[in-house]
């Protein structure tokens, strides 16, 4: 009878952290190879190993990687192994909601009943967003039923209590095209974070790979240190920015350097629009050719109203056009489609400006060009001067006035003005209200619209509206609104790992993308905004890369994505906050103790049955022979 039940002993003896396998598995493991994964991702593979060889005969797997969709089923577990191996790093931004998406159509392929989804992770919290489980729950409730249960498990090793590391979170320009000569000034944000006190840090910073400034910085934990410097470029075309910070081994090394790529032009075009002959825009063209050195940065063009066109539009960065009674249907097609794809504009508003047509055909409650409606025209009070002043003195509109902005307007006047109706834009986040008057009034905006911007202010340089075109100011504040508006690179250079680079094409020649050290980066011909553009496939590591047509190179700067800079881990209380069913483990021992050590470790007893059987009945037959004796000798 014990034979038949075939009764067994397991040698597992902490009964209470088994995870019991019900038939055979379909296992989904999720690994989580971004950047901040990078320093810690043998270890990572050991672990993603010792799950596999938990797996038993008849299971199967599926492996994802952040950089590799291509879902098979894989019942060869040393072909599994050899795909762990095969996983590199990356510097892409941790996001299991991204690795979640490919899970459901992975255990379609599976026909197993028992599901285990395995995430593999250094255990970054940032990588667990709301969207993550809210996947996560999906998974498990559209297959958990009574035969086949859903079982998640994360993989991660122990948080380090003194890991400590040191980014640099930010570097950025106030213009991303510039004129030759013209300072440009930079931002670097850095930052450190850990528990244990840190040294000092070498910051070196490079203009095209040499040397222009170091400095030295005491890293504060969890501090942001911002540092501020100017760079004049003295040839056009493509040039590098980087900052690096030199000499650390910290938990993240890619995030220690960071690249910004800018385009520098001999000048800037803007293009003027009015209806007479430039004479509402002369302050604006003074103040746009004004330079000391005879070369100005700006090359203004003028034309009439009634030569607006996609041709005439297409070579300007920049266009303002100044107060006008109405334009025709065409001419406003033709505006919307040169902002959308990257066009920015400076619109004035003056006396020939009319609500009604200007709502109904410009600005159409946001849906149009411009950044909202207006209202009919106002004079100001004689009880008050008004006066404007900045609302955003951080925005990098301003960022070449000198200090102290929200006086350098006072000793301005404005006469009359077009009140701006901003009431139904509180809600649009590509809306911002620049400046102000003193009064409270908008008297500038912006609103992003598709690749372009928009700036629309309620007043102009007319002597009847406003006297700012006479004062000192209006020279760097006109000048900074062009620069401010043609800093923008299209298709942007400046991107993080996990985007394509888009390099636009100029004529029929080829193009070659390659990195830094001259590899060859694949890519494709495709479209853009209307345009024809080479598109590279997904970039998986930081740093700079290029695009040659003819003789010209155009650099890109590839950078980490700052949510990769954190420190904080998860743990099991903290997940389970988010999702009871969710088990984390963070040894091997743990691995290997919660699925029997990756073999059938049972001992059927059949053997030991029939051996004590066996002996029972040598014990019997001797037992038997001792009674036989007993009895003969006593007869």
């Amino acid at each position: 009878a014990l034979v038949l039940c075939q009764p067994i002993w397991r040698s597992q003896q902490d009964f209470s952290k088994l995870l019991e396998r019900i038939g055979a598995t379909a296992a989904v493991l999720l690994f989580d190879n971004s950047a901040s994964a990078r320093k810690n991702i043998d270890a990572l593979k050991q672990l993603a190993h010792e799950y596999i060889n938990t797996l038993r005969s008849g299971d199967a797997i599926s492996i994802i990687s952040l950089n590799n969709k291509d879902i098979q089923t894989i019942y060869d577990f040393s072909t599994a192994h050899l795909l762990i191996d095969r996983i590199e790093a990356t510097d892409l931004r941790s996001d299991l909601s991204l690795l979640f998406q490919d899970t459901e159509q992975a255990l379609r392929q599976h026909v197993n009943p028992h599901t285990e989804i395995i995430v593999v992770s250094d255990g970054q919290q940032s990588a667990w967003s709301d969207s993550a489980f809210s996947q996560l729950q999906q998974l498990v409730e559209q297959d958990q039923t009574e035969q086949a249960k859903v079982r998640c498990v994360v993989l991660a090793p122990k948080a380090d209590l003194q890991e400590n590391n040191s980014s640099i979170r930010l570097l950025r320009s106030t213009q991303q095209v510039i004129a030759v000569g013209q300072r440009c000034l930079f931002s670097l944000a850095i930052q450190h974070l850990g528990a244990v006190p840190q040294h000092q840090c070498l910051v070196r910073i490079r203009a095209d790979g040499r040397v222009i400034d170091e400095r030295i910085i005491n890293r504060k934990p969890n501090v942001e240190e911002i540092i501020h410097f100017d760079y004049v470029f003295s040839e056009p075309g493509s040039h590098v920015i980087s900052a690096e910070l030199v000499g650390l081994r910290d938990a993240i090394p890619s995030d220690n350097l960071r690249y910004t790529s800018v385009a520098v032009t001999d000048r800037i075009p803007v293009l003027l629009i009015d209806h007479y002959q430039g004479k509402q825009l002369r302050y604006v063209s003074l103040a746009l050719n004004a330079s000391p050195d005879q070369k100005s940065t700006f090359n203004v063009k003028h034309i009439d109203v009634t030569e607006i066109s996609a041709e005439a539009l297409a070579p300007f960065p920049v266009v303002i056009l100044a107060d006008t009674a109405a334009l025709d249907s065409q001419s406003i097609a033709v505006i919307e489609r040169y902002v959308v794809g990257g066009g920015n504009m400076l619109v004035w508003l003056g006396p020939k400006s009319q609500p009604s047509i200007i709502n109904a055909l410009w600005s159409r409650n946001g849906d149009g060009f411009l950044p909202c409606n207006i209202k009919d025209q106002t004079e100001a009070s004689q009880h008050m001067t008004l006066y404007p002043q900045c609302k955003d003195v951080k925005h990098p509109v301003f960022a070449n006035l000198p200090s102290n902005k929200q006086q350098l307007f006072s000793a301005c006047t404005v006469y009359s003005y077009t009140p701006l109706d901003i009431s139904n834009a509180a809600n649009d986040a590509q809306f911002q209200l620049l400046m102000t008057m003193n009064n409270g009034d908008a008297f500038l905006v912006e609103r992003q619209r598709g690749q372009g911007r928009v700036l629309l202010c309620a007043s102009n340089t007319n002597v009847s509206w406003s006297d700012i075109g006479s004062h000192a100011i209006f020279v760097p504040w006109i000048r900074g609104l062009c620069s401010y508006l043609s800093s923008f690179l299209l298709p942007p250079r400046n991107l993080t790992c996990g985007e394509s680079i888009i390099h636009l094409h100029q004529g029929n020649e080829t193009i070659q993308m390659s990195n830094a050290q001259g590899n060859r980066i694949q890519h494709q011909r495709s479209t853009w905004q209307g345009h024809q553009v080479s598109t590279s496939e997904p970039i998986l590591h930081a740093g700079l890369y290029q695009a040659r047509q003819q003789q010209q190179r155009t650099w890109y700067a590839i950078n980490v994505p700052g949510e990769e800079q954190t420190l904080d881990k998860i743990n099991q209380t903290w997940l389970q906050e988010h999702n009871e069913h969710v088990l984390l483990l963070q040894q091997k021992e743990d691995i290997q103790q919660s699925w029997g050590q990756g073999i059938d470790n049972t001992t059927p007893l059949w053997q030991i049955t029939i051996i004590m059987c066996m002996a029972l009945l040598i014990l019997e037959m001797f037992y038997a022979r001792h009674l036989g004796q007993g009895s003969t000798t006593h007869a």
